[in-house]
C-alpha cells in the first residue's frame, strides 16, 4: 500500500498559511459524520443528512458545497454540478424526503449504501414525478441517450402517492441494481418505453439486476415494465402485491430474464404485450418462479395482429394461478423443462402458434379446488381472428401430466386439442394418468390429421402383435388395444406363413377396439399367420 505524506516546507509565513488552510478545512467538518478516504475518494459528492438539513459534500476537497432542507434539490444540484461529464453521487444511510423527482444524466452512479438504510421517500406529490427520471424523459429527447448509468444500493419509498417510482428512459450500456420499490401505488421500475421501435430506439446492452418491487394490491398498475431493450440482461427481480400485471414487457430483442419472481399479483404475472414496432424477439426467460396469482402466471394481453417471435422458457416453476402459460400468437415457442402445477383453469394453452417445441414439462394436478369449466393440463388449438390464425410444427416431447390430488372437477383432461389444421405436429413420449374425464380430448374434430403420436403412456397410438386364422375359417377379428380408431392406412399386416389354401388376405373393419384380417379361402390344416402393426 502506498503511503501519501503531507509536507509543509517554506518560510514560517507559508507554515502558518498552511496551517490556517488545514484548520479552515477540519472547522468546515464539524457537524459532518466522519467520512473515510476510501469512501471520500471515488464519489464526486457525498450526500448525508444531519437533523431536518441535507449536504452535498465535494468529494474531493471535504467541502459542503450544497444543503438545505429539501432533499430533492440538494442531490439535484450535485448532479448538475457533474453534469455530462459524470461523476458519482454516493448518498449515505437515511431517510431522504423529496419533493420533486431526481433527474439523472449519462455518465453519472448515484448509489446508496443499501436498500435497507438508504431510502428516498416521496413526499409532496406532483403529478408524474417519479423518484427517479431520465434527462432524456424530462426534456422529451426521444434520441438523446443516457449512456453509462448506475443506479442501486438504496429504496425508493413512494409513499403509497399515485405515481410512479422510477422512470428509467433512454438508458444504455448502463447498470440498474439493488433497489426495493416500496408503497407503490402505480409503477414501480419503468425500463425503456411503450413505442419503442427497435430500428431507432436502441437501448444497448444494459443489466437489471436484484431488483424487487411491492405493490399496491388496490391499483391496476404493472409493477414492472420494460421495453426497448436490446441485448440486454434483466435478473434477480421480485415483484409482488400488485394490482395490474407483475412484469408487463414490449419491443425487446436478444434480452434475458433470469430468475424473476413474481409472486401475489391480482392481474397476470407476467405480460408480453407486442404491437406495432413493440416487436418481441428472441427473448428468454430462465428459471422464473410464479405463484399465488389472480389470473395467469405468463401470458399475453395483445390483440390478435402481433405475433412475438423466438421466445424461450427454461425450467419455468408456475403455481397456484389461474392458468400456468399461455402461449398466444409465437413463431418459435420454446417450454424446456420446469413444472406447473396446482393451476386453477389450466397449466399451458398453446394458441396459434407456429413451430413449437415443449420437452420436459411435468403438468400435475391442474383444476383442484375448481368445479367449474373444463380445466386441462395442456391444451392446443387455433381461435378465431382476423387477420385468419394458424398453427403449424408443434413438436411436443415427454410431457408427463398427472393428477393425484383428486381434482374436483369432473371434466378434467390431460391434453385438449381444438380447431387444428392439417400439419406437421406431433406429441411422442408423454405420460398421462389421474385425469377425471378423459387423457387426451379432441374438440370440433375426433382425431385431427394435423397431429402424430408415438409412444405415449395413457393415450396408445401404436401397437403390435400376431394373429392366425384356423382351419375352417376365412377371418379373425383382432383387439388392437389402441385408444384411438384406426384408419385402414395405419394397419399393416405381414404373413408369418404359407397361408395354406388362401391365396388373398386384406383387412377391413377398424373400429375403437377391433380389426378383421381376412383370407380368400379356407387356409385348410396349415392356418394362415400373421403379424400386424399399428402406426396412427
Amino acid at each position: 500500500m502506498k503511503r501519501h505524506l503531507i509536507r509543509i516546507v517554506g518560510s514560517g509565513k507559508r507554515i502558518l498559511c498552511g496551517i490556517t488552510f488545514l484548520l479552515a478545512v477540519i472547522s468546515g467538518m464539524i457537524g459532518r459524520p466522519i467520512t473515510s478516504e476510501a469512501v471520500i475518494a471515488p464519489a464526486s459528492y457525498i450526500i448525508y443528512k444531519d437533523g431536518t438539513t441535507y449536504y452535498a459534500q465535494n468529494g474531493q476537497t471535504g467541502v459542503n458545497d450544497y444543503s438545505g432542507t429539501d432533499a430533492s434539490t440538494v442531490i439535484q444540484s450535485a448532479i448538475n454540478a457533474l453534469g455530462t461529464n459524470g461523476g458519482k453521487i454516493f448518498i449515505k444511510a437515511g431517510t431522504y424526503t423529496l419533493s420533486t423527482s431526481i433527474i439523472f444524466q449519462k455518465n453519472q452512479t448515484i448509489v446508496g449504501e443499501g436498500v435497507d438504510v438508504t431510502i428516498l421517500k416521496m413526499g409532496t406529490v406532483v403529478t408524474n414525478k417519479p423518484i427517479f427520471k431520465s434527462y432524456a424523459w424530462e426534456n422529451s429527447l426521444s434520441d438523446y441517450w443516457m449512456d453509462n448509468v448506475e443506479i442501486g444500493n438504496m429504496a425508493l419509498d413512494a409513499n403509497s402517492q399515485p405515481i410512479d417510482t422510477s422512470w428509467f428512459h433512454n438508458i444504455r450500456y448502463s447498470h440498474i441494481h439493488d433497489l426495493k420499490c416500496i408503497n407503490t401505488y402505480a409503477c414501480g421500475a419503468v425500463i425503456g418505453t411503450f413505442g419503442s421501435n427497435l430500428d431507432q430506439n436502441v437501448l444497448y446492452r444494459n443489466l437489471i439486476e436484484n431488483i424487487k418491487v411491492v405493490g399496491n394490491i388496490t391499483t391496476n398498475s404493472d409493477l414492472m415494465i420494460v421495453a426497448g431493450q436490446i441485448d440486454s440482461i434483466i435478473r434477480n427481480i421480485e415483484l409482488s402485491g400488485g394490482g395490474g400485471s407483475g412484469l408487463t414487457m414490449a419491443a425487446n430483442l436478444r434480452t434475458k430474464f433470469i430468475d424473476i419472481v413474481i409472486h401475489d399479483q391480482s392481474g397476470l404475472a407476467l405480460s408480453l404485450e407486442p404491437a406495432g414496432n413493440d416487436r418481441i424477439s428472441d427473448v428468454e426467460f430462465i428459471r422464473p418462479l410464479i405463484y399465488n396469482s389472480t389470473q395467469d402466471g405468463f401470458g399475453s394481453t395483445h390483440t390478435l395482429s402481433y405475433y412475438s417471435n423466438d421466445i424461450t422458457i427454461v425450467d419455468p416453476i408456475i403455481y397456484n394461478v389461474n392458468r400456468g402459460i399461455v402461449a398466444q400468437l409465437i413463431n418459435g415457442l420454446r417450454i424446456d423443462g420446469g413444472l406447473i402445477h396446482d393451476n386453477k383453469s389450466g397449466s399451458i394453452f398453446i394458441n396459434s402458434c407456429k413451430d413449437v417445441k415443449v420437452n420436459n414439462v411435468k403438468i400435475a394436478n391442474t383444476g383442484v379446488g375448481n368445479t367449474v369449466g373444463f380445466p386441462y393440463g395442456l391444451a392446443i388449438g387455433v381461435l378465431s381472428g382476423s387477420p385468419p390464425l394458424t398453427l403449424s410444427n408443434i413438436d411436443i416431447e415427454s410431457p408427463f401430466i398427472y393428477q393425484n390430488k383428486g381434482a374436483s372437477n369432473t371434466n378434467l383432461d390431460g391434453i385438449t386439442i381444438f380447431n387444428v389444421p392439417s400439419g406437421s405436429n406431433k406429441i411422442h413420449n408423454a405420460v398421462i394418468y389421474g385425469m377425471t374425464n378423459k387423457n387426451v380430448k379432441f374438440e370440433g374434430t375426433s382425431f385431427p390429421a394435423g397431429f402424430k403420436w408415438h409412444r405415449n403412456i395413457g393415450f396408445v397410438t401404436e401397437n403390435s402383435g400376431t394373429a392366425t386364422i384356423p382351419n375352417g375359417s376365412i377371418s379373425v377379428t383382432v383387439n388392437h388395444g389402441l385408444t384411438i380408431t384406426p384408419g385402414l392406412d395405419d394397419i399393416s399386416v405381414t404373413p408369418t406363413n404359407s397361408l395354406g389354401n388362401a391365396t388373398k388376405f386384406w383387412i377391413s373393419n377398424p373400429t375403437a377396439t377391433q380389426f378383421t384380417i381376412n383370407v380368400n379361402t379356407n387356409p385348410g390344416a396349415t392356418t394362415a399367420g400373421f403379424a400386424w402393426n399399428i402406426e396412427y
